[in-house]
């Protein structure tokens, strides 16, 4: 782990431990609010000469319900407050720029994943932690809800101490009454005897066997309280003393208003049961216990609780939740589903019900990951189509019917090859221009920059910054900056170069200090910075000449358009049509002219440009000519169709310039191509070579 995602982790596991603390003072006020409830309902209560048993019931089910409600809730969040990854959502939650660096980086703590890049990682994170820097704790986990709960809990006290000193009826009073004072014989004595008494029952002893499904071990609990929890299908055995002997014995199931269930239980020497049920829904459970008179006495009542299998939890590991791939190109979306028993199989899923099955294990791992590897095209979608794509995992719930949880919904942008050829267009042409400006800074340095530690500290933080339209730029491209790209290479090496330069300003130069530089370290400063500056020229100048033939090849592409376009013109002017027809084809050069245009801006400087903007400038008199000669009704014909042949011959001229020039491009592309794959064997030399230098020096 580096220093940045150790940094971000251990400030993520701060705002865990706070949100932890909140949660256990509010569960502790929660207690305190149950005791005194359940006290105060005792009080009131046996003012009102209710009988000792249902003092009792009433006093333990508030209290119980209280505590369980306050433990529960307090335990959930505290499990949850342990998730790192929610910490980092609730922190981007309130820092929308952080743009799920946060996120990426938590989900990452071993590094990046895959192929992904570690220099882009270690940026993000690096961004992300001075983010989680700069928030407060208390921004993220506000103390306000501690705090209510606190005075919460000093009101009923307050409370309880006031009923004590209003009601006739002491809390020392209502003890001895639930001890079994006299008072408590004279309201027993005064209360019918309908329902049957309970039996001592004590040193219960549960043994779970879950479902073969979660891969569990039996469990045994000794000395327990009686409380069964498992998930449906765990089957219970219980062992328990009665404190008198009986004659026989059964086992009782009650849930909510169904009627109860009964089965047999073993009795062995009058005193020692056995029994077994299996956890299907909440409710109670309790013996029925008969003495030698024939009489019925009950056990207390146990709860039955159920622990349900949830669904299981999908991540994906993706900056945007919107992706933009070529139709033919596989998705780059890398997913990891978690279950608490196991993974049983992993689909995708989109909108309108089409699943695609991608993974199905033989033995369900609790923990599953992997990536999308399809391409939209083995998904059913053509260019041009936009789907809601969603990662849906599985459970192996064998009892209850397998679940799926889902991912956070994607948005799919399918480009046909016209589409995607344009988007690496224009991410080229912003990366070269980002470049320029980078490139810019460092040419405009004084050299050296400083000959003062400090001057040279205050040149380190602004060459820092310089780099940040690099990131804006990351952020958007994201899915086509993958470590086998041209421009996923040149990022990664501009980032190394310009990484080791700061690093070495940081090492050398101290804030404040207006001590010299060492000739020395001048030097070394000199060549790291030339090596920068030297790959930033070669980067720009092979994104340029890579921008300058994709747009030559628009450019003659356009120009091959409005030549036949208007070569039709012509056809239908030789061939008789009137010219309100000819003018209608006119409105169709109108809207291909301006395309045109825009594809030269890309080639703004040399003669094209030029050649392009007179050509246009030629037709369009031509056109505005042939207008004219419509307005005035058509009455010389032989006008103009001499006139839409100087047009075609305009657009024909221009095309065949535009081949010309095309030729030459794509002799010059083969040239390219050879040195851009030069470019990229020495660009994995080099990042061998540091990734060996790092080992060492490790």
């Amino acid at each position: 782990m580096n220093a940045d995602l150790r940094k971000i982790a251990d400030g993520l596991a701060g705002l865990a431990g706070r949100e932890r603390r909140l949660a256990a003072a509010v569960g502790a006020a929660g207690l305190v609010v149950s005791l005194a409830a359940s006290w105060a309902a005792v009080l009131v209560l046996v003012v009102g000469r209710t009988p000792r048993r249902w003092v009792l019931a009433a006093g333990l089910a508030l209290l119980l319900t209280g505590v369980a409600g306050a433990a529960v809730w307090t335990l959930r969040r505290w499990r949850e407050g342990r998730d790192l990854l929610r910490q980092a959502r609730r922190v981007e939650a309130l820092r929308p720029e952080l743009r799920g660096r946060l996120i990426t980086a938590a989900e990452r703590p071993e590094g990046p994943v895959g192929a992904e890049s570690p220099a882009l990682l270690a940026l993000a994170a690096r961004r992300a932690g001075a983010v989680l820097d700069g928030i407060s704790p208390e921004l993220v986990h506000p103390a306000r809800p501690a705090r209510l709960a606190g005075a919460g809990a000093a009101a009923a006290l307050g409370l309880l101490l006031a009923l004590g000193l209003l009601l006739p009826v002491g809390p020392i009073d209502a003890l001895r009454m639930l001890r079994g004072g006299p008072a408590a014989a004279e309201e027993a004595a005064e209360a019918a005897p309908t329902d049957p008494e309970r039996a001592v029952v004590g040193d219960i002893v549960l043994r779970y066997e879950y479902p073969d499904y979660t891969g569990l071990e039996p469990l045994e609990i000794r000395n327990s309280n009686g409380t069964a929890r498992g998930a449906p299908g765990t089957r219970v055995t219980v062992w328990a003393r009665t404190a008198d002997r009986f004659a026989s014995a059964e086992l009782e199931l009650l849930a909510g208003e169904a009627e109860p269930a009964r089965g047999p239980a073993e009795l062995a020497d009058g005193r020692d049961l056995r029994a077994a049920f299996t956890i299907a829904s909440p409710g109670i459970w309790r013996f029925r216990l008969i003495d030698g008179q024939g009489e019925l006495s009950l056990s207390p009542d146990y709860a039955v609780e159920v622990e349900q299998d949830l669904a299981p939890t999908v991540e994906l590991q993706v900056r945007s939740d919107r992706i933009q791939v070529a139709w033919n190109e596989r998705i780059p979306l890398a997913w990891i589903a978690r279950d608490d028993f196991g993974v049983q199989k992993v689909t995708a899923r989109l909108d309108g019900g089409r699943e695609v099955a991608l993974r199905e294990p033989l033995d369900p791992p609790i923990s599953l990951k992997g990536a999308l590897s399809k391409t939209p095209e083995e998904l059913g979608l053509a260019p041009g189509d936009q789907a809601v794509l969603e990662i849906q995992a599985w459970d192996n719930d064998a009892v209850s019917g397998s679940k799926a949880g889902r991912s956070r919904k994607i948005e799919l942008v399918v480009m046909g090859p016209k589409g995607q050829a344009r988007r690496v267009f224009q991410f080229r042409r912003e990366l070269r221009d980002a470049l320029v400006d980078v490139l810019a800074d460092f040419t405009l340095d004084p050299s050296p920059p400083a000959e003062q530690q400090a001057a040279l500290s205050r040149w380190g933080e602004a060459v820092a910054g310089r780099f940040d339209p690099l990131d804006g730029l990351v952020d958007t491209y994201w899915d086509a900056l993958h470590s086998g790209s041209l421009e996923g290479l040149i990022m990664e090496e501009v980032r190394r170069l310009g990484g080791g330069l700061l690093r070495f300003v940081q090492v050398v130069a101290e804030p404040g200090v207006e001590a010299p530089v060492s000739d020395r370290d001048l030097a070394t400063l000199g060549a790291l910075r030339g090596e920068l500056v030297e790959q930033l020229e070669t980067a720009v100048l092979m994104l340029d000449k890579m921008v300058r033939i994709q747009a030559m090849g628009q450019l003659y592409q356009t120009g091959q358009e409005l030549s036949e376009a208007a070569q039709l013109v012509e056809a239908r002017a030789a061939a008789g049509a009137g010219l309100q027809a000819i003018q209608a084809r006119l409105s169709t050069l109108d809207r291909m002219e301006p395309r045109l245009l825009s594809a030269a801006q890309d080639l703004a400087d040399g003669p094209l440009p030029a050649l392009v903007q007179r050509s246009v400038a030629d037709a369009d008199q031509l056109e505005a000519r042939i207008r004219e000669l419509a307005a005035e009704g058509g009455a010389d014909p032989e006008r103009a169709e001499r006139l839409t042949r100087l047009l075609a011959d305009v657009y024909r001229h221009l095309e065949a310039q535009l081949e010309h020039m095309q030729r030459e491009a794509e002799e010059e592309s083969d040239e390219l191509e050879s040195r851009i794959q030069e470019l990229i064997e020495e660009l994995e030399r080099l990042e061998g070579l540091e990734r060996d230098l790092e080992g060492r020096t490790r």
